[in-house]
């Protein structure tokens, strides 16, 4: 008779609420998938202009997904809970990265998913993760410089102003 054993790194209740994060996220992926599955008219994706984007229905799946992820990791940072919040914000982090690098460049999103996962790393003292997020910041503001342009040029055409968006610099 052979016995096997296992350490575990982590406590039980640990394990359980690790669980817990896991398919809370699973299930609102599936919510989404159900959402964004054929071509929908209550899900519209529309430009800082309020022009509809016609993308590839591939592709606004992966951004309405991604938003929505990044939206449930907000709410989760607001309640404090940063292990659920970066749960969602790497999930959508995935689902933005499937996006192409031209549709991104338009979107302020993105940034500001990084700049929030860096938060999360910051929150929680997870030091080992000091190397992605520095890389994460840097990467936010390269894409608040292509989304606004590198003096906020872009922002001034579609705003008229920049006083709301200067405080985040």
């Amino acid at each position: 008779m052979n016995i096997m054993a296992m350490l575990l790194a982590e406590k039980p209740q640990e394990l359980i609420e690790h669980e817990k994060r896991v398919n809370a996220v699973e299930g609102t992926k599936e919510d989404l998938a159900l959402l964004t599955s054929g071509s929908s008219s209550y899900l519209q994706l529309e430009d800082q202009s309020g022009r509809r984007l016609n993308l590839p229905e591939a592709e606004r799946n992966a951004l309405v997904t991604a938003m929505a992820l990044h939206e449930k990791g907000r709410a989760a940072l607001k309640r404090e809970d940063y292990s659920l919040a970066l749960v969602n914000y790497l999930e959508a982090d995935e689902k933005f990265s499937t996006c192409t690098s031209e549709l991104l460049k338009c979107v302020d999103n993105y940034a500001l998913l990084h700049l929030d996962i860096a938060w999360c790393y910051l929150c929680l003292g997870n030091v080992s993760q000091i190397p992605d997020a520095e890389k994460r910041l840097k990467e936010c503001e390269n894409k608040f410089h292509q989304s606004y342009g590198t003096n906020m040029e872009r922002l001034l055409d579609i705003k008229g102003s920049t006083e709301n968006h200067l405080t985040m610099e």
